[in-house]
């Protein structure tokens, strides 16, 4: 197998965020320190039974604004304080979140939803190349005598 792992570009992946206090803030992706401490969370926040099989969740939203608080920068460069990120309205908490997961590549656990998801997707798009094929077709076959 042919691999290139070129890692030369460090740059963490950045977008300015407004939040409702009328600040700018920067939204930056996790670093390995972020991650990791959001994962152990994560993975803290499950009881395991006797046969190894989940139990009980506890403080598994915990997890959430600690990551935001983790990769939320004000002005300065500075965290966002995890109580500040608390009392941010949850849909703007929960985008944050979402967003932060997304440019970091976290939690990309296959689950029922999110394969039949990505399988709706891929049928549109299969619809979609279809009927552009059907159409390049039938152009391909009139020659332009009637």
């Amino acid at each position: 197998m042919n691999y290139n792992l070129d890692f030369s570009d460090l740059t963490l992946v950045e977008i300015p965020v407004k939040l409702p206090d009328g600040k700018d803030y920067t939204l930056r992706e996790a670093d390995e320190e972020a991650a990791r401490r959001y994962q152990n969370a994560r993975f803290a926040s499950v009881k395991l039974g006797t046969e190894g099989k989940g139990s009980s969740v506890t403080g598994m939203a915990d997890c959430e604004s600690q990551l935001v608080s983790f990769c939320l920068f004000d002005t300065n460069d500075r965290n966002v304080k995890l109580e500040t990120v608390r009392k941010l309205p949850y849909r703007v908490h929960n985008q944050l979140f979402e967003t932060i997961k997304e440019i970091s590549e976290l939690d990309r656990d296959d689950t029922l939803t999110s394969l039949k998801e990505q399988r709706d997707k891929v049928n549109s798009r299969i619809e979609e190349m279809e009927k552009d094929e059907v159409g390049n077709v039938q152009s391909d076959t009139t020659d332009g005598s009637d």
